[in-house]
């Protein structure tokens, strides 16, 4: 790995954008949709040749929040009651801090529960990436104050520095690059992962905001930090409308603003040997779309482009009742000063129209509001459609268990989509419990601290 190939994305990860983008701007609300611009809602032919008549449409819509309600529903319904460690007495007592802290950012395993159930219902995924800091202090120094010799903690600097094993919460949309090998079985293991964030940073000096994009590799034999600085942009709502966009074209744009180019490379600023001799990433795929773990659609997919019809069919029927909800004046048998615009016409509130010709006659066409009746009826009916696909997770039933195990012990009993889910989630905390554990009898590691916290590397672009 270099500084010039750090930052690409996996084919497949780019595949997966382009669903990613839908649910995303749902999840945003109102002014995500409204930015996406023409990738989500197209223009009409008068606004092609007005582009401002189109942004002033996009003001006048606002979403139906359907789909982040459903993904809202489904993560508040297993966790009525906080998560319970079951002997947890049994556990090292390094592990047994992980129920109520277990990011060493004060967040509980019912909280991080949450966050993964919601990364599952919206991507398919839930992934945790489980490290520990080094446990090492510097003894020497150089001329500039670089660190040349370590020693190991003692057991009472560890626990004052809180050294111990901890969950950090990956978002999948931070998940740009992975490997596969098959060992001497034939069995697939993680080989490497490459995880992207950015972060945005004001120089105290200047003043000046700036980006700083990060990517962390983890392979089975080493770990690496990569970094670079950009110059801070700031996305939004423009008059100047790209007619030219779409979802392929976004996606694309999203896949290659991370990468490293001969102009911007990232450059390392950290590495190590990882003593774990696994890659430290457990994760749960409950809607699998290829032979690739990694790869998975969104589950509530049709919902998401059910919710996008109910934004596009709103639009128009906003639109609609703003040209037609005011009437036209009409004047017939005016003096030709007054019809050929010669004499200037002003009426609304209070104003009035003064002619001497017997024949003028004003008054005001209203238009019938049919086609206004039309798109209501349309979008109640989309409204019907998303709550019975937002319900769908709950009622669907299909056969507990994904693995050997997990069917031994569910028999074959049919459960909801969320209870499968859930099912899923106890077992991906099972596994990170198995990791966590593996780093405590890994032995001390010399290795200089790579922790990333929750906040940097749960966050979507």
């Amino acid at each position: 790995m270099d500084g010039n190939t750090i930052g690409q994305w996996h084919s497949s990860r780019k595949a997966m954008e382009v669903d990613r983008i839908i649910t995303r701007a749902l999840r945003g609300g109102t002014t995500a949709m409204r930015s996406m611009g023409t990738a989500l809602t197209p223009m009409d032919h008068r606004e092609r040749r007005q582009p401002k008549e189109y942004v002033a449409r996009l003001l006048r819509t606002f979403l139906f929040p359907a789909y982040d309600d459903a993904v809202t529903g489904i993560v508040d319904k297993p966790f009525q009651r906080s998560i319970v460690l079951k002997d947890a007495e049994l556990l090292p007592e390094n592990l047994r801090y992980l129920e109520e802290d277990c990011d060493r950012e004060d967040t509980n395993l019912t909280t991080m529960g949450r966050m993964l159930m919601d990364s599952l219902a919206d991507t398919g995924l839930a992934c945790l990436l489980v490290d520990k800091p080094g446990a090492q202090v510097a003894t020497e120094f150089d001329e500039n104050g670089a660190p040349t010799a370590f020693r190991n903690m003692t057991l009472a600097e560890e626990e004052a520095n809180d050294v111990r094993p901890y969950f950090d919460f990956v978002h999948p949309d931070n998940i740009i690059n992975w490997s596969w090998r098959r060992d001497s079985t034939g069995k697939r293991i993680l080989a490497g992962i490459a995880i992207y964030h950015e972060d945005h940073e004001v120089d105290p000096a200047s003043m000046q905001e700036r980006t700083v994009q990060t990517v962390l590799v983890w392979t089975e034999q080493v770990f690496e930090m990569w970094e670079r600085t950009m110059p801070s942009t700031i996305a939004g709502l423009s008059n100047t409308i790209d007619t030219g966009a779409d979802l392929l074209i976004t996606a694309k744009q999203t896949s290659t603003a991370t990468s490293a180019t001969d102009r911007d490379p990232y450059k390392l600023v950290q590495q190590g040997p990882n003593p774990l001799g696994v890659v430290p990433f457990v994760f749960r795929n409950v809607s699998k779309r290829s032979n690739d773990p990694l790869v998975a659609k969104p589950p509530l997919i049709d919902l998401a482009w059910k919710n996008v019809d109910d934004w596009l069919v709103t639009s128009s029927l906003s639109s609609n009742l703003h040209w037609h909800s005011y009437p036209a004046l009409s004047i017939s048998g005016a003096s030709s000063d007054l019809a050929d615009g010669t004499q200037e016409i002003v009426y609304g509130s209070g104003a009035t129209i003064i002619s001497r010709d017997p024949n003028m006659q004003v008054g005001f066409v209203e238009t019938s509001g049919a086609a206004a009746t039309k798109l209501m009826e349309r979008l109640r009916d989309i409204r019907t459609e998303e709550q019975s696909l937002g319900l769908a997770p709950f009622i669907e039933q299909v056969t507990a268990g994904s693995t050997a195990t997990a069917v031994d012990a569910a028999g074959a009993r049919a459960q909801s989509r969320v209870q499968s889910w859930t099912e899923q989630l106890e077992w991906l905390l099972y596994d990170a419990y198995e990791m966590a554990m593996l780093w405590e009898t890994a032995g001390a590691s010399n290795r200089k601290s790579t922790r990333l916290n929750s906040s940097h590397v749960s966050e979507s672009r």
